[in-house]
């Protein structure tokens, strides 16, 4: 059951967001969305095949380059409430044990920028645990790809990342890399 609450009368700014739901077993459905979907508040989690994908980090890149380039107050305010829609709605989702898997609007920011999205995850309800495994293991689960991606285990495709701490201890460090090993190499 998905419901809309707290978005009656509000504006949004003409921005997309691709939000992907599994269900059935193999039924894949992806939508690409304006923001006041991130508001879904999904209660009860009754189908255990329905994911959440969103970006909850995008709306600070966009308040600190609309700030720093000169965007009208329009734009930002705009960018406000429907960040904090956003945010407000992975919330409820993590509390009501939706499915969470890692997803960026990279397009929105650049690449290299993603890793930041771990600590907004934390910030609005996963554990640091939670966090990883929506970019690792879940993300493999919700493209039906668990037997060969998403964890380290003989014959399953891997690259990892070196960290020089401790990711369940502060989870800003997954975006201080110090090597990637691809493929295996």
């Amino acid at each position: 059951i998905l419901t809309l609450e707290g978005i009656e009368g509000k504006l949004f700014k003409p921005m997309a967001l691709t939000i992907t739901f599994a269900m059935a077993g193999s039924l894949l459905l992806s939508l690409t969305l304006v923001p006041v979907l991130c508001a879904l508040i999904l209660k009860p989690k009754e189908e255990k095949d329905t994911w959440l994908v969103a970006d909850i980090f995008n709306g600070d890149y966009i308040e600190e380059v609309g700030r720093r380039d000169g965007w009208s107050e329009e734009i930002l305010r705009k960018n406000r409430d429907t960040t904090d829609l956003q945010r407000e709605g992975f919330r409820k989702a993590v509390k009501a044990g939706v499915n969470i898997a890692f997803g960026t609007d990279s397009g929105v920011y650049p690449h290299g920028l993603n890793a930041r999205q771990f600590a907004y995850h934390v910030r609005y309800g996963q554990t640091p645990m939670q966090a990883i495994q929506s970019a690792t293991i879940n993300s493999a689960r919700l493209l039906g790809r668990e037997q060969d991606l998403g964890s380290i285990a003989p014959g399953k495709l891997a690259d990892l990342v070196a960290l020089a701490c401790d990711p369940l201890a502060e989870i800003d460090c997954m975006t201080r890399v110090r090597g990637v090993i691809k493929d295996g190499k």
